[in-house]
């Protein structure tokens, strides 16, 4: 039989670079005025600033003198702090260059990562085709904030947890451990990816008798989080600069963060002109959550109960991440910080797991045995997929039109 086009590596990797080079493309021409602004960005582009001037990771405090930087983990200053360096700019020009750089690598991770979950090329290229062209994919990159070198690490720690998969004596396990705990040095919510992989290396050291590459991904996991916890200690009045009071997050917060779990592939534009379709997704969010809780439940079961020779469920690593993640956000906002908005940018990993297993089970129901879910499955990916894409040129057309944050004219014009 002959081999289809996107069948063959060669184009796929091809088609991968593509979709990159796409996203960011549109990230620059969505920020014609400069990557977007908000409070943490001055944070990050402050601290990138003061380790350029050999002051280390610092921001100026209120008496005008320098104090450590603690709140916010140091790898994203220290990322800007390089750019900077090579293309001889300051750190906010440098991030015109970093962030558009950063969504097309995600694109292509996210392509191969869902590659390797589904075993089909066409998958993965559709899974970075939706992101690429996804408004809330966009919108995450135009702003001068850490989440999109976290996806990197993110992406990169799924990525070598299914490669350990093929071997038990490569390198994967090492550098599984060593994207995770960059992840964490990027943002703090990588503590539910440490938790994600430290229960999974445990699990399977347990089911296996094999304690080797558990002390690996330890070997690559905890070095780095644990100088930085101590050094953070050291320096601030608690670990992360973070006082714990108990301050439980609201039932209406929780539950409208749970709806809002597919918010994502709700096209805004379809929403404005039927309402009722987002009641539609809200029910849709709570019913994914709850059915990420069932997967990950028996795939822990078959984790820590089945024998050595069968294999772990590909899907397991994602919807136990979600799980994970939901409750370090329940965590965070009931003992640390009240204010976390569940919003888009929280929310946004969530979102990402939801696209790879949505596409893996799309194209599992594309081969369905039954007629019926086949024809649900091509209907429902021939209607939706344009309504996303579209979604996503007419928010960077609009992103265009002013800047962001900080850089938009009403904050630049306003009187206070």
């Amino acid at each position: 039989m002959k081999q289809r086009a996107w069948e063959r590596n060669d184009i796929f990797i091809a088609a991968l670079i593509v979709l990159g080079l796409i996203g960011g493309w549109l990230v620059v021409t969505a920020t014609p005025y400069g990557m977007g602004l908000v409070n943490d960005s001055a944070v990050y582009i402050g601290g990138a600033r003061h380790l350029l001037a050999g002051q280390g990771y610092m921001r100026l405090s209120g008496d005008m003198g320098l104090k450590p930087i603690t709140h916010f983990p140091p790898l994203f200053s220290l990322a800007l702090m390089l750019t900077s360096l090579i293309t001889r700019t300051d750190p906010l020009q440098a991030a015109r260059l970093l962030l558009p750089l950063l969504f097309g690598f995600n694109i292509v991770l996210l392509g191969f990562w869902v590659r390797l979950l589904s075993r089909r090329n066409d998958l993965g290229l559709l899974a970075a085709a939706l992101w690429a062209f996804s408004d809330w994919g966009l919108n995450l990159h135009i702003y001068t904030l850490s989440e999109p070198l976290f996806f990197t690490f993110l992406l990169l720690a799924l990525i070598t947890w299914h490669l350990s998969r093929r071997s038990s004596q490569s390198p994967w396990a090492v550098l599984n451990g060593l994207a995770t705990g960059l992840a964490y040095l990027t943002r703090y919510a990588g503590a539910a990816l440490l938790a994600t992989f430290g229960l999974l290396w445990i699990g399977q050291a347990v089911r296996d008798r094999r304690w080797n590459n558990l002390g690996r991904w330890l070997l690559g996991a905890l070095p780095l989080p644990a100088l930085w916890t101590l050094y953070t200690w050291q320096v601030g009045e608690t670990v992360g600069n973070r006082q714990i009071a108990w301050h439980p997050i609201s039932l209406e917060a929780l539950r409208h963060g749970l709806q809002n779990s597919l918010n994502a592939f709700a096209p805004d534009w379809l929403i404005r002109l039927f309402p009722p379709l987002g009641s539609v997704f809200s029910a849709l969010g709570l019913l994914a959550c709850v059915l990420i809780i069932i997967a990950a439940s028996l795939g822990l079961r078959q984790l820590w109960k089945a024998s050595p020779e069968v294999a772990l469920p590909p899907w397991l690593a994602p919807a136990l991440f979600v799980l994970i993640y939901w409750l370090f956000l329940i965590v965070s906002v009931s003992l640390w910080d009240a204010s976390i908005p569940i919003n888009d940018r929280i929310l946004s990993p969530v979102y990402l797991m939801f696209l790879a297993l949505g596409v893996t089970g799309v194209g599992r129901a594309l081969t369905s045995p039954h007629q019926v879910a086949r024809r649900i499955a091509l209907v429902g990916l021939i209607l939706w997929m344009p309504l996303l894409v579209w979604d996503g040129i007419t928010t960077a057309q609009m992103l265009r039109q002013e800047g962001q944050g900080f850089a938009h004219r009403g904050v630049q014009t306003t009187r206070l």
